[in-house]
């Protein structure tokens, strides 16, 4: 016997009566799966649509002698969140209106179906490298950089080392705004990477190598500081560009984040659209009969 679902109610189509059996959540594994194919579907087609009229409408030479491309960016993110927005509702509906669960189960189908989605549509960027390939070449740029790489840095750092002299006084120093903006002074005789440079280039040992970069850290900083100028009007180029390709990823993670959690929010509207189509024409299709009230014998009165 074929049975309808419905929260804790279920209506039989032969006999029409509500019966309530044991209440739990029941998924339909088919309908989560045809509902994913049919999302990845509409998204996949909703994707080429809106490349196609970007294609055939766009004109390079108007950008270029415009100077703003940043129109078609606006307009390409806009369409892939209305797409994955549409997708899963579509989805979602399809799945919900298939199956023969009830209110709370069919959102729960929408839940599931959202998370697949969501996985095979992360699964699929990760692999075309749209996000971590550009952040992945810029943080090369911006992360590993060293002081020690500017060889009259390394070259001032070593004839100062060499020279040095324990328990010699310090020679005061003045240490600009500038400087100060770039390199903290005070933390030049903490700083782990000069200090295994210089015992490991010199005769120093620990306690001498702390000593040295406290007595000299305000002409380390003036120095530190001149060799981060050298290195940045020499990569001026490189640093713009992994500037704006942080900012253009960052831009896109975060519509990402937004369009994954709105999807959540249209999987389960989708759901409860697809469940209230489903009932209405289940109970078009099959009046319901409520059975009489049964009367229970307990027993004679004490």
């Amino acid at each position: 016997m074929v049975t309808y679902s419905n929260e804790h109610e279920v209506l039989s189509p032969t006999d029409g009566r509500i019966e309530t059996p044991g209440w739990r959540w029941e998924i339909s594994w088919s309908a989560v799966l045809a509902g994913c194919a049919v999302a990845l579907g509409f998204l996949t087609l909703f994707l080429l649509f809106g490349t196609a009229v970007g294609l055939s409408s766009i004109d390079p030479y108007s950008i270029t002698r415009n100077e703003n491309s940043s129109g078609w960016g606006i307009a390409t993110i806009a369409w892939v969140a209305v797409s994955s927005l549409a997708s899963l509702f579509i989805g979602a509906w399809f799945s919900s209106h298939i199956s023969r669960q009830g209110h709370e189960s069919s959102m729960m189908q929408g839940a599931v179906l959202w998370g697949i989605c969501t996985l095979v549509v992360g699964l699929a960027l990760g692999r075309s490298q749209f996000i971590s390939q550009p952040a992945a070449k810029d943080a090369k740029t911006m992360t590993y950089y060293s002081s020690l790489n500017d060889k009259e840095f390394a070259t001032f750092m070593l004839e100062n080392a060499r020279n040095w002299k324990p328990g010699a006084a310090e020679t005061p120093v003045n240490v600009s705004v500038d400087t100060q903006s770039r390199v903290n002074p005070n933390k030049i005789a903490n700083n782990k990477e000069l200090a295994r440079f210089v015992e490991s280039n010199t005769g120093l040992n620990k306690s001498q190598t702390q000593e040295f970069l406290e007595q000299n850290k305000n002409s380390i900083a003036n120095a530190q500081a001149d060799a981060q100028k050298r290195w940045e009007e020499f990569h001026s180029m490189d640093l713009a560009i992994a500037d704006r390709d942080r900012r253009a990823a960052a831009a896109a993670a975060w519509t990402l984040s937004g369009v994954a959690f709105f999807g959540l929010v249209m999987a389960f509207a989708g759901s409860y659209v697809g469940w209230q189509s489903r009932d209405r024409a289940l109970f078009v299709g099959h009046p319901v009969k409520v059975a009489p009230p049964k009367t229970v014998d307990i027993g004679p009165r004490a």
